[in-house]
């Protein structure tokens, strides 16, 4: 009876735990909002480093590179060798690079560097166009 007490303890002081985690995080972290007209869509990226300027530069290039990958249309499978996606990623890129300007917004940022971490996590929250081809029609968005 005792154990299953303590058990039932250390789930609560878990779950408080990690409520406290998801409290402080806004909200957009863990859903992103919709966006207002059908030319942009809005991102969250993640860039991890030991310094910040660092990972910033990981978060841009991550929203960078996936908003370029799906508006060339290129689909990664999980069977796909990895000298075939990169020849493909390339050519679309090379492609589309000649024709589009990659428009995009950042909208809110959150940085954290938990207590014994040496990494600092930066979350962005970017508008990203639909399309390569139509100029986005960027709302404004409040971050929390």
């Amino acid at each position: 009876m005792a154990s299953n007490h303590r058990r039932l303890w250390l789930l609560l002081f878990a779950c408080a735990l990690m409520t406290g985690a998801y409290a402080n995080k806004p909200s957009w972290i863990y859903q992103t909002p919709v966006s207002a007209n059908h030319t942009y869509d809005y991102k969250v990226t993640l860039g991890e480093a030991r310094t910040y300027d660092e990972a910033y530069t990981k978060a841009l290039a991550r929203a960078i590179l996936e908003t370029s990958w799906r508006i060339s249309g290129v689909t990664v499978k999980v069977n796909d060798d990895l000298n075939h996606i990169e020849k493909d990623i390339m050519h679309s890129l090379e492609t589309i690079s000649k024709e589009v300007r990659l428009h995009i917004n950042k909208v809110c940022e959150y940085t954290e560097r938990p207590s014994g971490s040496m990494q600092y996590k930066v979350y962005i929250l970017w508008q990203v166009p639909t399309d390569g081809y139509v100029i986005p029609q960027f709302d404004p968005y409040k971050c929390e």
